[in-house]
Order: structure tokens, then C-alpha cells, then sequence
């Protein structure tokens, strides 16, 4: 907030706090609101108001690196699987069981951005490349 000639300090009233500002001064004032919902500050002189929104914090999701070697231990599996295929060594059923174990967790980790942002765009009544997606892997999963 850059304040204005009328006003030198700004006032978050119920946190309790009034800061001094200077003239074309933008400051970083850091709180802790004690309530959700939507709350009032105001220059020193409350003559300008404003209103700001505290929302609950989210769970942070997994980083694309994460995911990456969470996947990749998971792929290990599957690959073995392959080797023993093609060897003769693993019989038919156990590769079908086998890769539906090993497959499933990694489309859980690395699917789960795609299906949320298909949700998202269903609930639009729109379709992306991550509704594609999302409705494309599961179904090669399954099948």
C-alpha cells in the first residue's frame, strides 16, 4: 500500500496494529491473523479503508521432483516384471498382477495433477489435454 499525502500510517484494528509509513513507501507488514474470513484495515485516520481475506492454508502437494523419483522407484518393479517376461521366467498371470500393482501407485503420484485439473475444467463444462489425459491413463490401466 503507497500511502497518500493525508495519511502516514496504516492500522489493521483488530490485530492491534499501527504501522508508520512513509511518503511512496511500499512495506511488508507480517501477522498473524487469529480469524478466517474477511477483515478491515484503514490508513492512521481511517478515512481509506480496505479489506483483505484470510483463508485456510493448504497441504502443500508433492514437487514435480518428488514425484519424479517416487515414480521411478515404482518403475523398478515393472521393469523386472518385463525382463522376466520376455525371459520366460514369470509366468502370464503374475505379470498381469504384477504390473497392475506396480502401475497403479504411479498413476496415483504422477496422474493426480492431470485428473484435478480435468475436474476443474469438467466443472467449467470445458475439456483440455488434461481431460485427455486423465480419462486416457486409467483407462489403458484398466484394460
Amino acid at each position: 500500500m503507497t500511502p497518500s499525502n493525508c495519511y502516514k500510517e496504516i492500522l489493521f484494528e483488530e490485530e492491534g496494529i499501527l504501522e508508520p509509513i512513509a511518503q511512496d513507501e511500499e512495506k511488508v507488514i507480517r501477522f498473524t491473523p487469529q480469524d478466517l474470513g474477511e477483515h478491515e484495515f484503514s490508513c492512521g485516520m481511517k478515512m481509506q479503508k480496505g479489506t483483505y481475506t484470510v483463508v485456510e492454508k493448504t497441504k502443500k502437494s508433492l514437487s514435480l521432483f518428488q514425484r519424479f523419483w517416487i515414480t521411478s522407484i515404482f518403475t523398478v518393479p515393472l521393469v523386472i516384471l518385463m525382463i522376466g517376461m520376455s525371459t520366460g521366467g514369470i509366468s502370464h498371470q503374475v505379470m498381469r498382477w504384477g504390473t497392475f500393482l506396480a502401475t497403479t501407485p504411479i498413476m496415483l503420484v504422477a496422474g493426480v495433477p492431470y485428473i484435478r485439473s480435468a475436474w476443474a475444467s469438467f466443472k467449467k463444462h470445458n475439456s483440455n489435454m488434461d481431460t485427455l489425459v486423465a480419462l486416457g491413463n486409467p483407462s489403458g490401466l484398466f484394460l
